[in-house]
């Protein structure tokens, strides 16, 4: 065999074998298996296929972008992780991908013992939908805020219901209204159990995933009808940006004191700001001042959004 045939032969078996390993997406093993070779000849002969160039990765530049950004906020921000998802063509598909994108964070990132605080909202129901099935860790879920006067994909029961069933987990509910019309009946809820149980395990929690509310239209809390829009336009004129578990605050990260903030059944932002792990996952460009109040305020300190509702927020990094 003439030295030019064996260098033909190997181009074509490393070639072969990188085209079942990258574009027909066999494993190591399977390959192993076909050509009657053992897995460790089949990852030598992979590296030797990048090293000879018959392999080129190239990673789409929509992804390079979001990784770069990512950096950026990381280090403007202070931000223990950050996840960017390409812009979606709708606001639906974005918040889809950025459930994708926690819910992958999630999973990486569990251990035995977590219990993991759930505020609701669209891109938490996203988040449960894209879940795949844990079984092998003992974890717990806590509803952090209440909201059973909600509805659709914003019920908070929905978003625990797949987040229980998805990671195994025991659930802990907080069967109340996010809102309460009086502070008596607060005080009166709060006695209870099973609701004092999960406000008091909330603030013992290992992660939590947190929505992050705005004050345009679509504001979760009013399409609820969780609070009037008289109330909401109060909250904004006291100067409030954004709300986390139903409580707001401003550009800088104060509480914003109003006529709702004692009638909220949620645990507190102080006691958000001392569980470990706070990921903030929210979408929208609308959302880039509300994003910076959470960080500003310690509320958050991981962030998962899309590319625009990031770059909105580098545009404020003078106000951190």
């Amino acid at each position: 065999m003439s030295e030019k045939t064996s260098s033909h032969r190997k181009i074509s078996l490393l070639a072969r074998i990188a085209w079942m390993y990258y574009i027909q997406g066999l494993t190591q093993e399977e390959i192993a298996r076909k050509l009657d070779f053992s897995r460790t000849k089949v990852t030598r002969l992979l590296a030797q296929a990048r090293e000879e160039g018959i392999v080129e990765i190239n990673i789409s530049r929509k992804f390079r972008t979001c990784f770069e950004i990512e950096e950026m906020l990381r280090e403007t921000f202070s931000l223990e992780t950050v996840r960017i998802v390409p812009q979606g063509d709708t606001p639906e598909d974005t918040r889809e991908g950025v459930g994708v994108a926690c819910a992958g964070f999630l999973e990486q990132n569990l251990v035995d013992g977590d219990i993991i605080g759930c505020s609701w909202g669209r891109n938490l129901f996203h988040v449960g939908r894209a879940l795949r099935v844990i079984r092998d860790r003992d974890l717990s879920v806590v509803q952090l805020s209440g909201g059973m006067n909600t509805g659709g994909e914003l019920l908070p029961q929905k978003v625990m219901e797949l987040m229980v069933s998805k990671l195994s987990a025991n659930g802990i509910w907080l069967n109340t209204p996010a809102v309460v019309a009086h502070l008596d009946i607060k005080k009166a809820l709060i006695r209870d159990f099973s609701i004092n149980e999960a406000l008091t395990l909330g603030k013992g929690c290992s992660k939590a995933l947190v929505g992050i509310g705005d004050f345009t239209d679509a504001a979760s809390l009013v399409v609820t009808g969780s609070i009037t829009r008289e109330e909401n336009l109060e909250l904004k004129e006291a100067g409030a940006v954004g709300d986390i578990l139903c409580r707001h605050y401003d550009i800088d990260g104060k509480v914003v004191k109003s006529s709702i903030a004692d009638r909220v059944m949620a645990i507190s932002l102080e006691e958000l700001s001392g569980i470990p792990v706070r990921i903030g996952v929210t979408s929208g460009k609308e959302k880039a001042q509300p994003i910076l109040g959470a960080i500003n305020g310690g509320y958050i300190n991981s962030l998962i959004t899309d590319e625009e509702t990031a770059n909105e927020l580098l545009k404020l990094r003078n106000h951190r």
